[in-house]
């Protein structure tokens, strides 16, 4: 069956074609990659829907949250990036349904396909597309998570939570903006003591949180944040500091 990914609408059990069944339970003969699938959760037709995907598919929600976490995303062949099909609704409710989310996210991640279509993750990043300030507390809740913890090794390999820790991070920055310096402050040290004595795969994986507490930085005005950006220049992880470097430009160009 062409795909790219097994994650996709075709094989969702909310595509109401499927009946509520997995893909494993599906027949071969229902796997057509040209029908248009149907989703419950979002009251919509998909079309392509074996190039489609979301956060609500079983393999990301084994939960089966009906709530719309985050957009659809295509791609348009075999492991190319997945960009956004169709954006995720707007409504006071899936607001709420997200917040309640965030709050209740456990530090300890589930474990799920390991595609760029994470669960949590799509919550903290539709909250900051919403510009939701109601999630500030939750993002700083999740920040403060150990970003190492794994989840239970099973039939998927386990994952950390390094990249829900870097998306609540940056949005803290966005949302939040001078009144998440701490955060920021320290989510830019994180790992950095490891990258200059230990350069582990470990160290590797928490560059992309002091890459997004740069980001974060950047949405930031005062003259404190533009310090923090010069630490950033320094950082031993290249793509960290020349992103500190562009960023401490602009932040000085808005203080001025």
């Amino acid at each position: 069956m062409p795909n790219g990914g097994s994650d996709n609408c075709g094989t969702c059990v909310f595509n109401e074609v499927n009946d509520g069944k997995t893909a494993a339970e599906l027949p071969s003969a229902r796997q057509d990659a040209r029908e248009v699938a149907r989703c419950m959760v979002r009251s919509a037709e998909v079309g392509r829907p074996y190039w489609a995907y979301c956060a609500n598919h079983n393999y990301h929600n084994p939960n089966r949250v009906r709530i719309p976490v985050g957009p659809v995303y295509t791609c348009f062949i075999r492991y190319s990036p997945r960009v956004v099909q169709t954006p995720c609704p707007d409504t006071p409710d899936i607001r709420a349904g997200l917040l309640e989310l965030l709050n209740a996210m456990p530090e300890k991640p589930v474990g799920e396909e390991s595609t760029g279509t994470r669960f949590d993750d799509e919550v903290i990043k539709q909250l900051m597309k919403f510009g939701e300030q109601r999630a500030v507390a939750g993002l700083k809740r999740v920040a403060r998570f150990n970003p190492l913890e794994a989840s239970d090794s099973g039939s998927r390999p386990a994952l950390t939570r390094v990249s829900t820790v870097a998306w609540a991070v940056e949005a803290l920055g966005v949302l939040a903006g001078d009144d998440a310096l701490a955060e920021l402050e320290t989510a830019l040290a994180v790992g950095v003591e490891d990258s200059l004595l230990h350069p582990t795969e470990r160290a590797a994986q928490l560059v992309e949180i002091r890459r997004r507490a740069v980001r974060g930085l950047s949405r930031c005005k005062s003259p404190a944040a533009a310090q923090l950006l010069r630490r950033g220049s320094l950082d031993p992880d290249k793509s960290v500091a020349y992103l500190a470097i562009d960023a401490w430009f602009g932040v000085c160009e808005g203080a001025g």
